[in-house]
């Protein structure tokens, strides 16, 4: 009877540690690749002091910013003052000054307090520069994103002016963060499908003369969440190739549709690469799916290659699409490259369910179609204001639960092994 007691209690030790230990996320790193000297339309003053960057947008989940870093480019010798400003009022949310690095790799600071980006939310990534200063790149783009996040123009700050330029994947220069977050749980309906069932190739056959993002345009009736994106793999393809969601309405990459692909087994066939995490995609909505293509590189299907809606009552095409300053979109069932997606449809909220009752009734506990954890990101306190959020941890109910049935377990047996000793 000692025994087991004592082996209750090492496991109610170890459910309490769960409780503080299960809360925490790995750390990222934000970027996972970008390219220089490729702004599009977009120029800075010939005198310019003072901060530029980049737009980042956060998706579902919030996420908790540790350390912020920049591109330490050759020959880089002066500090550097690195700020997150949030758009929608213009407020610094963190300021750290990077004072040194490595040539040719990210620096980073730390910064002294967490804090918490929320989701759905953009903001700026700045860096304080001088265009008769340290180099930063002469523009930049292909900057691609880990998580539930997404890098979609340049944006300028001129004496506490903000100037916008929307460009996916596209800023001033590299700018990174390392953070931590907890994908949001996912609820879908039925078996996983594919956005083309087919995807032939037409009389244009293949070229590589253009570099850009180029591919397909598609409708979306019903809600949906992408679980993998993908390109029609060529014999002697071998470059990796970025494939991104893009939103028709606003020209910015969806977060956390960004897929990198290499390589392929079958001439023709598509290649496909999962999601960190499903992406829900609105209903009654159009989107671009594309892929990044590179001048003189891997062969891809010219835009009258047909891609064959799945099914039309869920999805139809809207013609082929490329980037240069702003998307040009044709028309019909056909696209680019030969680009593809999985999919889930999403069970949504009943929207005819009115707020006074949601205000009554608990939310049902959705399930996650990956294993996402049972604990929300870390919650923060933004400097420079009362309104951020605090530093903390998430307790998952199974995680209180377990410890107290335990304990009172153990306090039975105890309790019986008393009487029996009477």
């Amino acid at each position: 009877m000692k025994k087991i007691a004592i082996a209750l209690v090492i496991f109610v030790l170890l459910s309490v540690c769960a409780v503080f230990s299960g809360a925490e996320t790995e750390i990222k790193t934000m970027l996972v690749n970008y390219e220089t000297g490729c702004v599009r339309g977009v120029g800075i003053p010939t005198e310019h002091t003072g901060f530029i960057g980049n737009i980042l947008d956060v998706g579902s989940s919030d996420v908790t910013v540790h350390a912020i870093g920049r591109m330490w480019y050759d020959g880089n010798c002066e500090s550097h003052v690195l700020r997150i400003v949030r758009a929608s009022d213009k407020k610094i949310v963190a300021e750290e000054t990077l004072k040194s690095g490595t040539d040719g790799s990210f620096s980073y600071v730390e910064l002294s307090e967490p804090v918490t980006l929320s989701a759905n939310t953009t903001y700026y990534l700045l860096s304080d520069e001088d265009t008769f200063g340290d180099s930063f790149g002469d523009g930049t783009c292909g900057l691609y994103c880990t998580g539930d996040l997404a890098i979609n123009g340049y944006v300028l700050d001129e004496g506490g002016i903000y100037t916008e330029k929307i460009a996916p994947t596209c800023g001033y220069l590299a700018i990174d963060l390392k953070y931590s977050s907890s994908p949001a749980e996912v609820k879908t309906i039925g078996e996983e499908g594919v956005l083309f069932s087919e995807i032939i190739k037409g009389a244009g056959a293949i070229r590589n003369n253009f570099g850009s993002l180029v591919g397909a345009t598609f409708y979306v009736e019903k809600p949906i969440y992408v679980t993998e994106l993908g390109r029609v793999f060529l014999d002697g393809n071998n470059q990796e190739h970025t494939v991104l969601l893009i939103d028709m309405d606003t020209d910015k990459v969806v977060p956390g549709g960004t897929a990198i692909i290499s390589g392929g087994t079958a001439d023709g066939e598509v290649t496909f690469a999962r999601l960190d995490a499903p992406v829900l995609l609105e209903g009654e909505h159009c989107y671009y799916l594309v892929s990044r293509e590179y001048m003189d590189g891997d062969m891809w299907y010219e835009g009258d290659a047909r891609h064959v809606s799945s099914d039309p009552n869920q999805f139809t095409g809207l013609g082929w699409t490329y980037y240069i300053t702003s998307f040009t979109t044709g028309s019909g069932e056909y696209g680019f490259v030969g680009v593809n997606l999985k999919y889930m449809l999403a069970d949504m909220p009943d929207p005819s369910v009115s707020s006074e009752t949601e205000d009554t009734v608990p939310a049902p506990e959705q399930t996650s179609e990956k294993d996402a954890g049972t604990s929300a990101a870390p919650e923060t306190k933004e400097k420079g204001g009362d309104d951020g959020k605090r530093e903390g941890t998430s307790f998952s109910v199974l995680y209180i639960v377990i410890p107290v049935v335990a304990v009172a377990v153990i306090a039975a047996i105890i309790i019986s092994v008393k009487k029996k000793k009477a």
